[in-house]
């Protein structure tokens, strides 16, 4: 097991006394534990609010966690000697690569941070990773400004690739790029993954695209998971409404039942979550027992918070 996540919590400080000590948070993350096979690809999908990025951010080092433990290789994660073995690909190349800095300092940078202090020896590595996503030589004496979307997002697979990572995070690594551009970084980060042996956490809410490259998938609402298992069984029989009604927002050309299955409304404020189960103001099959917060558990092979099973 490569990476193991068990009952983690992520609080924001919202509201302060007078003497500057927090008295309101935001529960980005609640409770949330899965486990990451070496060499899978592990997807965590939801809407915008869910704590897909808050659960990246945490694993990356970004964040610190409120609460739970985080365990890489066996080891508390703030413990592991190589930091850079978990490296993460932010959504919007232009927000995250420096505007005032070559592509060349970009990708050599991290080397530099991480020690390795051999002039020659870090030019080497950057020129072979440039290469390895598909740019040429001459892109390492531009400005990010000078580059086109597809390529700036190369560069950032490249400036966390030269580190020879273990993981990587992948936080909606195209839904910033153009259609056209978008199965060309994909194929690329796959073909990555196959020569470098890497281990991928996906952040989407592009169902498509976890159905085609994830082997697990953890479906998140309003910090809470809702459902767990294998990406093949939870896309051919959902479990969860909130499951079903994502997958019903999916166009299809041929209709199914799942098509017939909406969600009403949008999702609700975390910092006024809905007593008992988070999702129970927009769940079409909300009863009464739903009013009581739901116990992740175990069924048909896979893990559901809901009252309809169990």
């Amino acid at each position: 097991m490569l990476l193991k996540v068990e009952n983690l919590c992520k609080d924001f400080p919202v509201e302060f006394n007078v003497f500057g000590k927090p008295i309101r948070f935001l529960r980005a993350v609640q409770e949330v534990s899965f486990e990451v096979e070496q060499g899978s690809v592990f997807s965590i999908v939801g809407e915008s609010g869910s704590g897909k990025s808050t659960i990246a951010r945490v694993l990356s080092g970004i964040y610190k966690p409120s609460s739970g433990r985080i365990l890489y290789r066996n080891e508390p994660l703030e413990n592991r000697k190589r930091s850079f073995d978990i490296q993460m690909i932010f959504q919007d190349p232009d927000s995250s690569l420096d505007p005032r800095k070559t592509v060349a300092f970009i990708v050599e940078e991290g080397l530099h941070i991480h020690g390795i202090k051999d002039r020659r020896e870090r030019k080497e590595l950057v020129l072979e990773t440039i290469k390895s996503v598909g740019l040429t030589e001459d892109v390492l004496k531009k400005f990010p400004h000078q580059l086109s979307g597809g390529q700036k997002q190369r560069v950032a697979i490249a400036r966390s690739l030269v580190l020879k990572p273990r993981l990587l995070i992948l936080d909606e690594p195209t839904s910033a790029l153009d259609v056209s551009v978008q199965a060309q970084i994909l194929n690329l980060l796959m073909e990555i993954r196959e020569i470098h042996q890497l281990t991928y956490i996906l952040i989407t809410h592009d169902l498509k695209i976890v159905n085609h490259l994830s082997d697990q998938i953890m479906v998140m609402y309003l910090g809470q998971v809702m459902e767990m298992g294998e990406t093949e069984q939870v896309m051919q029989d959902p479990l969860h409404p909130y499951t079903k009604g994502l997958l019903a927002s999916v166009p299809k050309v041929d209709s199914d039942n799942l098509s017939k299955f909406s969600m009403t409304g949008e999702i609700s404020s975390p910092l006024n979550p809905p007593k008992g189960c988070v999702f129970r103001t927009r769940c079409p099959l909300a009863f009464d027992k739903c009013q009581e917060r739901p116990p992740l558990i175990v069924h048909r092979n896979r893990k559901v918070r809901c009252h309809l099973y169990g």
